[in-house]
């Protein structure tokens, strides 16, 4: 019965005598040269005795000639390699570029206007490493010399450079890929200078590092048709979850890490393992430190100092950050030289305002560096914010809504996805006060639109205050596309509250436990209508939402704020955010055909939100208890505490304890214990404006000798002073008249 075996086989491999290639000899080892062994080859190999001259070698030339070999049917299959698989997988999981990979094929192709010098530059993570090594594959199928450097290795050692690539100099098929280009940086000029001129006509070198080429390679015109730089971008969305895609992460899931790692493909590939290996939910994915831990070592580097590390987490929590910003946290000499090195870094953009990072960066660096330290965090935070409040008020108009916009970012980061950074509308439209020219137009527009506010409501506004309107044209046509109507209301307005229904109610509400001082007023967004996008945020919409918290930071004395909304459930997450509360309907104003939301500034002022945004222990508005004094009553305060200087438990009782003037000084809320040190700073600081005033110095001797030193009596004071107690009187008396005006001032500011 004939036997059928797998035979025992022999790779070998057999030098041709020509010399040009390594051929694979296949041997057999039988148990017996004959084939009366019974062994039956499998089908697809047949026996050959003089195996050399199958593969093109001259028989009796042959090392193996007579050795018993089997033969492919076929050509013989190399075996596969680790590296042949690594390549397969890195092209199958290659996405985007399909433009730079183009360019370079045109370069190796020499097709004209093609580049010999590729310059790539963009922060780390981004893909330059994976764009060089999707590019050797293309030059290796074009079988190209290719010679890899990397700039970690090199340093600055021209040297080491040139043995890497002296190649270049003698095959003009040699592709040059240097990477990590930043490493070595110091060889630039002689690379342009010295080396580049050398290498043949079609040779094609590509450099790839975090910064681009000095402006020496473009300034130079020689060099305008031989190169290309490239600011490597993000990958598109869709690109993005291509990649996802590919790493098996959820289709529910992808949005959600697309939108974390804005298009960085090393944060995509880090976060796309965490997302596959948890198996989150997208209600609840985020990403971890063994994603974010990395990203910043790819992206950010080492961090030379603390000061370096202070103008990390500046440049992470503001929008746009400035060498001012900067002197915040840190002593003017260094914040100038943490300026400049932060104007340098790769992952860093120069805007006309300041510098800022790129998204992911920003991402990145917040989460990491609030991880690391989270009271450092915060504290930076309460370094910086009373500056951009500071700027905000003081901007001239032209410069307003800039400054609101970075404050609102500062303060509004927990709601920006969904209601203000996710309409990147910069220049779409533009906002202008409403001229009489335009009475007509917005008439018309509220006519065509029929929004919230009736025709004739709207009619009696623009006459009652025509400073109100604010109109959203577009930059392209100048078409009126959205229109604002924030209108005031005080105590003298009561025709406006028996013309408009919603005007009625917030007023009602507002003086609904006390009434409003003569100073004071509420601020009623009363029309916000963009029609091509009623219920979502827009370019307008957003531009609104800035000149609404404007209205906020700069207005004196409103004291509540209220909104009237057509669309309220869209808007009620924001509105919660911004500490508006529904207010119900009150029957004796008549129901409305709009929602109303409303702030009491008493109770919940600009300070608070911003105290505790990042606070370890968030303090608790004080609602209640509140003192609105009048002037009179206010002046007399003021006459009582100087007169209780040195009397705590008097100071503590003060009027002036219960009102917003010491309430919602800056920095934390005093504690019940800590009001009369409050109260006595503020005091204190109002004498210290007498003193720095040259032309009250003589105010400022009375008030001290008296209050503050605790002269017995008046006479007493008058004597110390060496002064006639009728001109100790006037000046004392002045004195005081001074101090209640600074503190009035300061108490309408707040």
């Amino acid at each position: 019965m004939e036997k059928t075996a797998e035979p025992l086989i022999r790779y070998e491999a057999v030098q041709c005598p020509s010399g040009d290639r390594l051929l694979p000899l296949v041997t057999i080892v039988v148990a017996s040269s004959s084939d009366a062994t019974g062994i039956r080859l499998p089908g697809q190999y047949r026996y050959a005795s003089e195996p050399s001259s199958a593969f093109g070698c001259r028989g009796d030339d042959s090392p193996h000639r007579g050795a018993a070999a089997l033969m492919p049917d076929r050509p013989f299959p190399t075996p596969a390699r680790m590296a042949d698989r690594l390549r397969a997988s890195r092209t199958h999981r290659f996405v985007g570029r399909a433009a730079h990979l183009n360019e370079f094929r045109s370069a190796l192709a020499g097709e004209p206007g093609a580049y010999a010098v590729c310059f790539v530059s963009g922060p780390g993570g981004i893909g330059k490493s994976s764009l060089l090594r999707r590019l050797k594959d293309i030059a290796e199928d074009d079988h190209r010399t290719v010679i890899e450097i990397d700039g970690r290795a090199v340093e600055t050692s021209l040297a080491e450079f040139f043995m890497a690539a002296e190649t270049a100099q003698t095959d003009d098929r040699t592709v040059v890929l240097v990477d990590t280009f930043e490493r070595c940086q110091g060889v630039e000029e002689w690379l342009r200078d010295r080396f580049l001129p050398r290498v043949l006509t079609g040779v094609v070198v590509v450099v790839a590092g975090r910064r681009p080429p000095s402006t020496s390679w473009t300034s130079d015109e020689a060099w305008t048709d031989l190169l290309r730089v490239v600011q490597l971008d993000g990958l598109t969305p869709a690109e993005s979850a291509a990649l996802l895609e590919g790493r098996g992460v959820a289709p529910e899931l992808r949005e959600t890490v697309v939108a974390f790692a804005g298009g960085n493909p090393l944060a995509l590939s880090l976060a796309a393992d965490t997302a596959v290996r948890v198996g989150a939910s997208w209600e609840d994915w985020k990403p971890t430190q063994d994603v974010i831990a990395p990203l910043v070592s790819q992206m950010v580097g080492d961090v030379p100092s603390e000061a370096h590390r202070s103008a990390l987490t500046v440049l992470a929590q503001a929008r746009v950050t400035t060498e001012p910003l900067l002197q915040q946290v840190l002593s003017q000499p260094i914040a100038s030289r943490m300026f400049d090195w932060l104007m340098h870094q790769p992952y860093v953009e120069v805007g006309e305002r300041g510098v800022y990072p790129h998204d992911v960066v920003r991402d990145v660096l917040e989460a990491h560096l609030r991880w690391r330290n989270q009271q450092r965090y915060a504290d930076v935070y309460n370094e910086i914010w009373p500056h951009l409040l500071q700027v905000s008020r003081a901007a001239g108009e032209s410069d307003v809504l800039p400054a609101i916009r970075d404050l609102t970012y500062l303060l509004f980061r927990d709601v920006e996805d969904r209601y203000f950074y996710k309409t990147r509308f910069e220049g779409y439209v533009h906002e202008a006060p409403m001229g009489p020219a335009d009475r007509a137009e917005v008439l018309a527009f509220a006519a065509e639109v029929k929004g919230p506010l009736p025709a004739d409501v709207l009619d009696f506004w623009l006459r009652r205050q025509p400073g109100c309107v604010r109109l959203y044209r577009s930059s392209k046509s100048n078409d009126l596309v959205a229109c604002m109507v924030w209108v005031r209301l005080g105590p003298d307005d009561r025709e406006a509250i028996e013309r408009d229904p919603a005007a009625a109610a917030a007023w009602a509400h507002a003086t609904g436990h006390s009434a409003l001082q003569d100073h004071e007023h509420i601020g009623i967004g009363r029309y916000l209508v963009h029609p091509a996008a009623y219920h979502v945020v827009s370019a307008p919409i957003h531009l609104i939402q800035l000149r609404t918290v404007a209205e906020w930071v700069r207005a004196e004395g409103m004291a509540a704020s209220y909104f009237a909304l057509s669309n309220p459930d869209y808007w009620r997450e924001l509105l919660e955010h911004l500490l508006h509360r529904p207010i119900p309907q009150d029957p004796e104003t008549g129901s409305l055909d709009v929602a109303l939301f409303g702030r009491n500034w008493e109770h919940f002022p600009l300070e608070f939100w911003f105290e505790n945004r990042h606070s370890m222990s968030p303090t608790a508005p004080p609602v209640d208890g509140m003192h609105k004094l009048s002037r009179a009553d206010f002046d007399a305060a003021v006459r009582h505490a100087l007169g209780s200087w040195r009397n705590a438990g008097e100071l503590g009782a003060n009027p002036l304890a219960r009102t917003r003037l010491v309430r919602h000084a800056p920095g934390a809320p005093p504690s019940e214990e800590d009001v009369a040190e409050a109260l006595r700073g503020l005091l204190d600081e109002a004498v210290g404006a007498l003193r720095d005033d040259p032309r009250a110095i003589k105010f400022y001797r009375a008030v001290t000798v008296t209050y503050r030193d605790g002269a017995p009596t008046q006479q007493v004071a008058a004597r110390r002073l060496g002064l006639p107690f009728t001109t100790y009187r006037r000046h004392l008396t002045r004195g005081v008249d001074r101090m209640c005006e600074l503190l009035w001032q300061r108490n309408l500011a707040r």
